[in-house]
């Protein structure tokens, strides 16, 4: 049997190991928690990761995109050029073509107006029917697109006039201004069909 002295110590000894019992079991939550304080700050660290990689792959496919679009546009813009110098060349075809033909005609406008100047009587049955047919195929030229180009009384523009001769004039004002018109010129819209052949005045 146990002595009331040993019961006493056994006693007390039972008490200290409850105690370290009892604190280790207080910090087994603390520890718990500190652990998993630790994985979600690996897992925050993981994810960051992610997100970087995320961003990366991001910007990298905005560059790619964004050179497709330039590459895109650049194409557009050379088809673009293609197409105004494939119009503008055809435009030049045409009008090369219409020249061509309707060169012989303004020879004909040509031959009516000499006919006509140089009738004898305008009241005449023949100069009137001569004059009816010449003013039809001016409003024929007219419809077309083809116009006279301004010469008598008009300054001297190298551009739509051919001099054939000067003649003297006495004051500053008629100074480079054409006097007679030779032969007619003709534009059809901005093209130059033919010059208008004139006499250009010159100051003495």
């Amino acid at each position: 049997m146990e002595t009331p002295t040993e019961k006493t110590q056994n006693e007390d000894l039972s008490s200290r190991d409850n105690g370290q019992e009892s604190k280790t079991v207080e910090k087994d939550p603390i520890e718990a928690l500190m652990k998993e304080l630790d994985q979600l700050r690996a897992e925050n660290i993981q994810k960051s990761i992610e997100v970087e990689a995320q961003k990366k792959k991001l910007e990298t496919y905005e560059s790619k995109i964004d050179g497709i679009r330039n590459y895109v546009k650049k194409i557009e813009g050379e088809i673009e050029a293609v197409r105004t110098r494939a119009e503008k060349e055809q435009e030049r075809i045409l009008q090369k073509k219409f020249k061509g033909f309707i060169t012989p005609f303004l020879e004909i406008m040509d031959n009516f107006e000499r006919s006509l100047s140089s009738a004898a009587d305008p009241k005449d049955s023949f100069y009137q029917g001569v004059h009816m047919i010449y003013k039809q195929m001016q409003e024929s030229l007219q419809q077309m697109g083809v116009s006279r180009i301004l010469s008598k009384d008009e300054v001297f523009d190298p551009e739509v006039h051919e001099a054939i001769s000067t003649v003297d004039v006495d004051s500053d004002a008629q100074d480079s201004v054409i006097q007679e018109e030779l032969k007619a010129g003709y534009m059809f819209g901005n093209e130059l069909i033919c010059p208008a052949q004139v006499i250009v005045g010159k100051k003495k």
